[in-house]
């Protein structure tokens, strides 16, 4: 009986990695150098990432939804400023937001697809980013090149769901691949990952200092 199941299983398992390729597409396989991990520093969550960033900073949150996050950014961080992006589909979802952030003076929200503000940036002006949109492998791989334009010398790219697959969601993502590729490509290393038992994971990425 348990090898009957054990086939069903991997039956299944094979059928869903056929739908994602047919749905998703191939994706870059890349794996990091270790220069690319030397010094990770491996967190419980994303509040204590939080603490590890930069406070009195210039930020952008990008893929925003409700602003939970957004108000875990401004109790921890304290930014200096703090841009808000999301495309906000759900009307009740933008008026959350809004809401939720009313009470601070240094909050701007920018209501477009997350390249498009990007894009709409000046070269070196923002410290760090934080993304947290659709996940998909084309959509994480244009953030991280403008974000790469966008931040500052020493500024930091971090983001949301390093992981493969939203079971939830049956949706596969492109995180890893984007970011690991970018990494490669960019020359630049993680400062900090998360550890969620949901694996949810949270990165932050930084380029790597020449000697």
């Amino acid at each position: 009986m348990k090898k009957i199941e054990l086939a069903i299983k991997r039956g299944l398992f094979y059928l869903l990695s056929a739908i994602f390729k047919k749905w998703f597409g191939n994706m870059p396989m890349i794996e990091l150098e270790q220069k690319h991990i030397e010094g990770c520093e491996v967190l419980i969550n994303r509040d204590l990432l939080l603490q590890k960033l930069p406070k009195n900073a210039a930020v952008a949150e990008i893929g925003v939804e409700n602003a939970l996050f957004s108000e875990r950014i401004m109790t921890i961080c304290k930014p200096a400023h703090l841009d808000l992006n999301d495309w906000w589909l759900d009307k009740q979802t933008y008026q959350t937001s809004l809401s939720r952030m009313e009470q601070y003076s240094n909050v701007t929200f920018h209501k477009s697809k997350s390249v498009d503000y990007l894009k709409s940036k000046t070269d070196n002006t923002l410290d760090w980013v934080y993304l947290d949109t659709d996940h998909t492998y084309p959509t994480t791989k244009a953030e991280l090149e403008e974000a790469h334009r966008v931040i500052r010398e020493d500024g930091m790219i971090c983001g949301h769901d390093y992981t493969s697959v939203d079971y939830s969601g049956l949706k596969k993502y492109g995180v890893v691949e984007a970011v690991n590729e970018f990494c490669m490509t960019y020359n630049y290393k993680f400062l900090y990952l998360t550890h969620e038992a949901s694996r949810h994971i949270s990165f932050v990425i930084q380029k790597i200092k020449n000697p």
